[in-house]
């Protein structure tokens, strides 16, 4: 269970910063035709896969800043694009509209396995 949870943290963390990023980028278009979405999706994979392996970082208070901040990407409406950048990253055929659905599902199972472990303390 804990390495489940370990891995499903990791694809949520790579996605809420791969969709703040991105979003933030975007507000430039200068910079978004010079970046190229797809480095920056699998550098941030990485540096989660590193990051969750090298060290235990408090789940629950950084889940929880990580949930606040990507409320700014879904308000600047900005998913569709995050979920097409995402699937066109890792090379997926299924529609965007269904790959949200998806992401949106895993944000929502790591919140579930985070804050409903007998541990109480943030």
């Amino acid at each position: 269970m804990k390495s489940l949870n370990k891995i499903v943290s990791l694809f949520t963390y790579s996605i809420i910063i791969y969709s703040i990023v991105t979003t933030t980028i975007s507000q430039s278009l200068w910079l978004d035709m010079r970046v190229h979405s797809t480095y920056i999706c699998y550098g941030i994979f990485l540096l989660m896969l590193i990051l969750i392996v090298s060290k235990d970082i408090n789940d629950r208070k950084f889940l929880i800043t990580l949930d606040i901040l990507f409320l700014f990407p879904v308000f600047m409406g900005k998913l569709n694009r995050i979920a097409y950048e995402i699937r066109d990253a890792f090379y997926l055929v299924i529609s965007v509209k269904y790959f949200k659905f998806i992401l949106i599902a895993i944000i929502l199972v790591d919140n579930f396995l985070t804050f409903s472990t007998k541990e109480k303390s943030l």
